[in-house]
């Protein structure tokens, strides 16, 4: 599921709570628009301690197209090696 699944505004903003996000099966911080880091990363596992796992996941990979897409694909096949257990 992605959140919200639609949204008339570029860059929409979600209210998060603890139910919305038992939800999901992993949380992925990218770092587009918005550059989240370890930081953030460590900030919401202090607010949401029982959430599912969290990642930070490159944005430039995930949502730029064009030069990008095929590296991209390495990329996501390596983060994905790596969620499994």
């Amino acid at each position: 599921m992605t959140v919200p699944a639609a949204s008339s505004e570029r860059y929409p903003t979600v209210a998060l709570d603890s139910k919305l996000l038992a939800q999901a099966d992993r949380i992925l911080l990218s770092s587009e628009p918005y550059e989240f880091g370890e930081s953030d990363l460590r900030d919401f596992r202090a607010r949401f301690p029982d959430t599912p796992p969290v990642h930070l996941i490159d944005g430039q990979m995930t949502s730029w197209y064009g030069s990008r897409a095929i590296p991209a694909l390495d990329y996501l096949r390596a983060f994905a090696a790596q969620l499994l257990p």
